[in-house]
């Protein structure tokens, strides 16, 4: 496996290591429902996302939204040497979240996605990124479910697969169409079916994109492995681009919202 691809946690590399460069993506994977992290990141949010908290029916899911903005705008704080509460957030025509305000022509993209008790974060400098985390769930129709909303292509691939194989493979394919259409910016408006993300001889991503042919070659994604029971993607624009992956340390939460990353922008 790729080392770049090994979770690590801060304490375990140089500072300088989290630099972020411009052919760099950072992904962070942190966990989530953690009820004294819940607290702490609260005060965190814009008065707009504090409303939408108030509106989930679930006190679980309504933790989960807390957890994974109020740990958004640590990162983004650490990364534009900013104060997390004071960053404004935009979105895009399909809701991809921005810079906004007097950040809104920096340089800085990312891209969030959370599933169950997980969330992944990614960060990059003048290029697109998305990311994407499914929860491996047993008890779904795979077969169903890939004849329904993947390409032909991709179908056939997992049919083919041994057995034990199909539900990984699922939501692999699953969490690699998601990142790229979140890279994008274009939501599920494009449809799942009209571009494929198959294994490469090499064991690389192979992107099809049959209405540009060119477009694929714009664009790269890649796997991730976020932890036991999960499936997980990034897509990021160019092809020139390195991957390191942090795990959340724990205990890094306080009252003040701080988190040690050097910006290096």
């Amino acid at each position: 496996m790729d080392t770049t691809l090994m979770w690590k946690t801060p304490r375990q590399r140089a500072s300088a290591d989290l630099a972020l460069s411009q052919d760099t993506i950072h992904v962070w994977c942190a966990p989530l429902l953690a009820r004294p992290a819940v607290r702490a990141l609260l005060p965190l949010l814009s008065a707009d996302e504090r409303q939408r908290s108030e509106r989930f029916r679930f006190e679980r899911d309504r933790q989960r939204f807390v957890a994974t903005r109020g740990r958004l705008r640590m990162l983004l704080g650490a990364y534009l040497g900013q104060e997390p509460a004071a960053i404004e957030l935009d979105y895009g025509a399909h809701g991809k979240p921005l810079l906004g305000g007097a950040l809104r022509h920096h340089p800085l993209r990312f891209n969030t996605s959370h599933s169950r008790e997980m969330a992944l974060f990614a960060v990059a400098v003048g290029r697109e990124v998305g990311v994407d985390v499914e929860w491996v769930r047993a008890d779904i129709p795979v077969a169903d479910l890939a004849e329904r909303f993947l390409s032909p292509a991709e179908a056939t691939a997992i049919h083919a697969a041994p057995e034990s194989n199909r539900l990984s493979a699922f939501f692999g394919c699953w969490t690699r169409k998601e990142s790229f259409l979140k890279a994008r910016g274009d939501g599920l408006s494009l449809g799942l079916d009209r571009f494929d993300v198959l294994d490469s001889t090499d064991g690389s991503v192979a992107l099809r994109t049959p209405w540009d042919p060119t477009e694929a070659d714009r664009w790269t994604v890649r796997d991730l492995w976020p932890g036991q029971g999960y499936a997980g993607a990034v897509a990021a624009a160019g092809r020139c681009w390195r991957l390191r992956c942090w795990q959340w340390p724990e205990q890094v939460v306080d009252l003040t919202g701080t988190l040690s990353v050097t910006p290096g922008l």
